[in-house]
């Protein structure tokens, strides 16, 4: 069976990303991968294959969207704290 993170990676996800950002403002950068952050942790706990998906995607994702490391990482502790359960 597969599930949905193998189907969402069959997707390739990095044409994925190039074709969203270019149509996103400058603004939104920031608060999409904030999103897509908060998306993955909502449950308020990280399975592997949910690391997996932290590890490759929101890397990728914060690279491509030109958001800095220090942010990046900012955004991700916050989206932690707020999924506490």
């Amino acid at each position: 069976m597969i599930n949905s993170w193998e189907c969402f990676d069959a997707l390739c996800v990095a044409a994925l990303i190039n074709a969203a950002k270019n149509s996103l403002p400058y603004s939104l950068q920031e608060t999409v991968f904030a999103v897509a952050a908060d998306l993955v942790l909502s449950d308020g706990y990280v399975t592997e294959l949910e690391q997996s998906f932290l590890d490759d995607f929101l890397d990728d994702l914060y690279q491509s969207l030109n958001i800095s490391d220090k942010t990046a990482t900012r955004i991700v502790k916050v989206m932690i704290i707020e999924n506490r359960g």
